[in-house]
Order: structure tokens, then C-alpha cells, then sequence
């Protein structure tokens, strides 16, 4: 694959190339080269092959518009989809399919999902036209195979979804403003994990140990997805099983140690997970046969007795470290001190915030009724860092 050593500016007044949404991507997502490939490209095509089309005064949806994403269970298919949108800057939408049901019925619709891409729009009615949504969970939309009966939550969900799929205006109203939103120029992504019920010998198979499959659209039929649905989407996106070792590259660079470094910093301590410590972690993540998903609540499950003692550890180094012969353990280092810390002032200003707050939600309704309440009831001081020397300065006039 090839590799641009060019970074994209996102303050820049040009769209990004594949290549540097693929740089981009390297940031954040271990691993799925090819898919990330496949997205950059898919992505460009579709934004400049609108914009073009927009410029020309064709209308209507092209075809080629729409992907569909497939892998296993915490491989990274909503999140490379979420920071493309941040990377490109446009708004984005997420919704389960599981969560839609067909028109007459209880449930979301279509319009819940252009609702929610208009308030990531900031109600921008023309921007959110250009956003992406992302539809996870199409493969359990399967059609129930059962002939004379309702099927609200299969294929009758995926019936309601053809206009949205082809290019439709759809209304949403918010209080008394109308927004008319259409969808022929959306980035639209489904995904799905695609794992047939096993069967005989495959029963017993690990999710981790089973051999990856490249879907093709002439495929989905096999998971109750009906021709029309699949006729919607341009081409299948493959995303693969990871291995142990990207899990565990994923462990030590994900937000979740970087924010237990941080809550451990509060206090002075130093928090350090060993190489072997970090591999347990993955290949019991592995073993799962979720991915990804595991690992941040095995983490914290696993510092869970040194949060509960950082108080008291003031000073001192931490050091989660084992392997798969010995386990997980945790190795204090140093002699505890004492002496204010962050946490502790941290502590002092929490509960007068959560005080604050709660007369904020008890009052809100007096506020917005009463011009001379609302302004009788601000507080002084708004910010952190007012209080952190001063917390008894927060109160009310």
C-alpha cells in the first residue's frame, strides 16, 4: 500500500486527498490497511463526485453512494467512520439498526437519524445534507424468513430505509422552525459483524479462531438482507480480525490508559503497565472474540484496587505488571506522602460544584420564567480554575 508523508492541514481551504485521509486514519486506527484505503477512496470519490454534480445542477442520488462496512465485533468500523467526520469536519449521525422500526410502528425512523445529524449540524439544515451516517448493526435487521407474518423489525426496516438509501427531503421540525433536509448528498455507511448462526462442527469454534471471510454483495442475501436493500450499496468494505499484537497496540495508546494516567497523576502517582502486562490484556481480549471492546473494562478492572487506594499513595509509583503464567498484579513502588495534591483541592471544589449545579436544575424553570430571578440566581464564578484557590468564593448574590 502506498504511504504520503504529506500531513493535511485541517484549517486548509482544500479537500483532503485519499492519501492524507489515510495518513490521517494511521493516527488513529490500528491495523484494516486495506479498508482504510477503501474508505479514503470511497470517501473522495463521493464528496468531489457531489460537489460536481451539484455544480452541474444534476439531481438526485447516485448509486455509488452508499457502503456497507463488514467485521467482526470490535475490529473499528464506527470509529474509523467517526474520526473520517472529524477529520473532514462534517457533521455525523450514528444509529442501531436494531433501534428502527418499519412506518405505522412504535420506534425510530429515518427522521430520528437526519434529527440527530441536524443537531450535530448545529441545526445547519445545508451542512448536515453533506454529513455522514453511519447505520451499525444492519446485519441484525435479517429477514425473519417467515412468510405470511409481520416482520417490523427486519425487512420491514429495511423497506422504510430504501427512500433514505436513494435520496429523499425529509421535514423535522424543532419547536416552530421547519428544516428540510435531503439525503442525496450524505456520506450513508452501514455495518454489521455478518456472523451466521454456527452449525455442526462450527460450534465450537472461537470467534477469534475462526478464518476471516471477504464478503461480496452477492453474499448478504445469506443474512436475510432483501435485494432491494443490497441493491442500495455500491461495494462491501472488509474489515479483519485483529491480532493480538494490535490489540495490545491498542491498549497502550487508547484514551482510557491516558485518562487512568491522568486520575493517577492527580494524586502524584505514577501509573506504568508493563509490555507483558499489556499482551495478557490482548490475548485475553483476543480469546473473547470481541476485539477491541474488552480491553478498556479490563483495564480498569484490573487498576480497580489502586484507584480505590490513590488517596492513600500519594508519591508513589504504580507498575500493573504479569503475563499469562502469573496473571495480573500490582507493584507499588516508594514510600506514600503526605501533602496537598491536585485530587485533594479537586475534592474541595467538587461538591460545592455539584451543590451549584443542583440549585441550577431546581431554580431553571423560575429562571426562565422570572427575568429578575434568572439574573438574581447566576452564579459569580463559572470556572474551574476560579475556584481551585478560592472555593468557598463560589456562591450567589
Amino acid at each position: 500500500m502506498i504511504r504520503t508523508s504529506i500531513t493535511h492541514d485541517a484549517t486548509a481551504d482544500v479537500f483532503p486527498t485519499p492519501h492524507e485521509i489515510v495518513s490521517f486514519l494511521d493516527k488513529h486506527i490500528v491495523g484494516q490497511d486495506d479498508a482504510k484505503l477503501a474508505l479514503a477512496t470511497a470517501v473522495y470519490s463521493h464528496y468531489l463526485m457531489a460537489a460536481s454534480a451539484q455544480g452541474k445542477g444534476v439531481t438526485g442520488r447516485r448509486k455509488t453512494a452508499n457502503l456497507l462496512l463488514a467485521g467482526p465485533t470490535g475490529t473499528g468500523k464506527s470509529e474509523t467512520v467517526r474520526w473520517i467526520a472529524e477529520f473532514l469536519d462534517v457533521p455525523f449521525a450514528e444509529m442501531p439498526a436494531t433501534a428502527l422500526t418499519q412506518e405505522g410502528y412504535v420506534g425510530k425512523k429515518p427522521e430520528d437519524i437526519i434529527r440527530a445529524l441536524l443537531a450535530a449540524a448545529d441545526w445547519d439544515s445545508r451542512r448536515a445534507e453533506y454529513g455522514i451516517v453511519f447505520i451499525d448493526e444492519i446485519d441484525k435487521i435479517r429477514r425473519s424468513g417467515q412468510s405470511g407474518s409481520l416482520d417490523v423489525s427486519g425487512e420491514g426496516v429495511q423497506t422504510s430505509l430504501l427512500p433514505f438509501l436513494d435520496g429523499t427531503t425529509y421535514l423535522v421540525t424543532r419547536g416552530e422552525v421547519n428544516h428540510n433536509v435531503n439525503t442525496q448528498h450524505l456520506l450513508i455507511v452501514a455495518a454489521g459483524a455478518f456472523q451466521l448462526p454456527s452449525s455442526g462442527h462450527e460450534a465450537n469454534r472461537s470467534p477469534a479462531t475462526s478464518d476471516s471471510r471477504n464478503l461480496s454483495l452477492i453474499d448478504l442475501a445469506d443474512y436475510g438482507l432483501i435485494d432491494e436493500f443490497v441493491g442500495r450499496f455500491s461495494r462491501v468494505i472488509n474489515l479483519q480480525t485483529l491480532t493480538t499484537e494490535q490489540l495490545k497496540q491498542i491498549l497502550v495508546t487508547s484514551l482510557t490508559l491516558k485518562e487512568q494516567r491522568e486520575l493517577f497523576a492527580l494524586h502524584d502517582v505514577d501509573l506504568q503497565i508493563t509490555s507483558s502486562a499489556a499482551e495478557f490484556i490482548a490475548e485475553q481480549a483476543h480469546l473473547s472474540g470481541k476485539g477491541a471492546r474488552p480491553l478498556a473494562a479490563m483495564l480498569k478492572e484490573s487498576l480497580q484496587e489502586a484507584v480505590a487506594g490513590l488517596p492513600h499513595l500519594t508519591g508513589t509509583n504504580v507498575l500493573l505488571t504479569g503475563d499469562s503464567m502469573t496473571g495480573l498484579r500490582l507493584v507499588y513502588e516508594g514510600s506514600p506522602h503526605t501533602g496537598p495534591t491536585t485530587a485533594d483541592r479537586v475534592r474541595r471544589v467538587l461538591p460545592i460544584l455539584i451543590s451549584a449545579n443542583s440549585r441550577h436544575h431546581l431554580n431553571q424553570h423560575e429562571r426562565q420564567t422570572d427575568s429578575a430571578s434568572r439574573a438574581s440566581n447566576r452564579p459569580i464564578t463559572t470556572l474551574f480554575s476560579d475556584l481551585e484557590d478560592n472555593p468557598n468564593d463560589y456562591q450567589y448574590q
